[in-house]
Order: C-alpha cells, then sequence, then structure tokens
C-alpha cells in the first residue's frame, strides 16, 4: 500500500494506493518518472482523496510529441496563467416574487480572448454532498467543447482547486443548470 500527495501551485491532493492495485504496479512506480493515474476521488474527513485504480508509466518526449502531433505544443508556454472566476451564485430574487421560484443567473460579463486558457471556475460549498458532484459531472460531460474546467471548494482557510480532466462548452444555458443545481 502506499500514500501520497500531488501538488502543485493551485493546491494538493491526498493520493492511495490500496494494497492490490499497489502490488501489480509497484515495478513500475520510481523516482524521477512519469505516469498517469486513472482512479476515483472521494471525499473524506471534508478532503478529497484520489483512490488509484490503474497506473501507466509516460515519457516526457512522448508526451511532446503527441503534443506536437496534436498541433497543441508551444515550447515558448508559460507555466503560469491566470484564472478566470466564474461566479455562478445565485442572484438575490426580487421579494415581490415567489421565492420558490428559479434562480436568477447574474448577467454575463464580456469574455475576453484569454478564455481558451483559462479554466472555467465552478465554486462549489465545502458541505456538497456526492449525489450534488454527481450531477455537476453529468451536466459538464453532457456540454464537450474547448474549455477547460476546475472546481473550487474551500476548506478550512484554504481554497481547494480540482482540475477535472475533461473539457467543456459553457454556454448561458450550462452556467444557468448549475444555478439550479447548486442553488
Amino acid at each position: 500500500m502506499a500514500y501520497a500527495q500531488l501538488e502543485d501551485p493551485t493546491g494538493r491532493l491526498d493520493v492511495v494506493i490500496f494494497p492490490k492495485v499497489y502490488t501489480q504496479f509497484q515495478n513500475i512506480l520510481k523516482d524521477d518518472h512519469l505516469f498517469i493515474m486513472e482512479g476515483r476521488l472521494d471525499l473524506r474527513r471534508d478532503l478529497f482523496q484520489f483512490s488509484v485504480n490503474t497506473i501507466t508509466q509516460v515519457s516526457l518526449d512522448s508526451m511532446i510529441k503527441n503534443a506536437q502531433d496534436a498541433g497543441v505544443y508551444d515550447a515558448n508556454e508559460k507555466i503560469t496563467r491566470k484564472q478566470k472566476v466564474v461566479d455562478i451564485t445565485p442572484v438575490a430574487s426580487d421579494p415581490l416574487e415567489d421565492d420558490f421560484g428559479p434562480p436568477q443567473p447574474k448577467p454575463a460579463k464580456p469574455v475576453s480572448e484569454d478564455w481558451q486558457e483559462n479554466p472555467f471556475v465552478i465554486e462549489v460549498p465545502a458541505n456538497i454532498d456526492m449525489k450534488m458532484m454527481e450531477g455537476i459531472k453529468q451536466l459538464l460531460t453532457q456540454n464537450p467543447g474547448e474549455r477547460r474546467v476546475e472546481i473550487h471548494m474551500k476548506v478550512g482557510s484554504e481554497i481547494k482547486k480540482i482540475k477535472l480532466p475533461f473539457v467543456i462548452k459553457v454556454t448561458p444555458e450550462l452556467e444557468s443548470q448549475l444555478l439550479m443545481l447548486l442553488g
């Protein structure tokens, strides 16, 4: 069995490799090697934990070649990027209207040209349950596109940032559905 932490400038994520999986892949787990890990993200004691199911060793050279073949490799690419945060908190309704109506989305702000580089950020409450997270995942996977997406969750005094492994198309309908789900 093995425990680890993945860390980047946006935060840390605890990783656990259970004995059966560890036994299967221990021969490729070496220092200074790159891996792709597939598994499941769980919420344990108010913290996210990634449980590994499979591990594939990759080389940096093959990753660069694949990016070049796909036309997305830029040798001069900056490592740090600004993030565009899109607030999907419901707008308070008019006191004269029925409080049970659907939440109203905030007016859309003009989107700059940098939307392709910056992720679409969804801020969720720390006490979110797995059913709601599954609902968010379902909405996002139904809207494939070219925009990276992150989920931000405040845990204690830190904001945990989760980069999702797929890209989406951000539309007013998607934003409205997310508002209704998180409302």
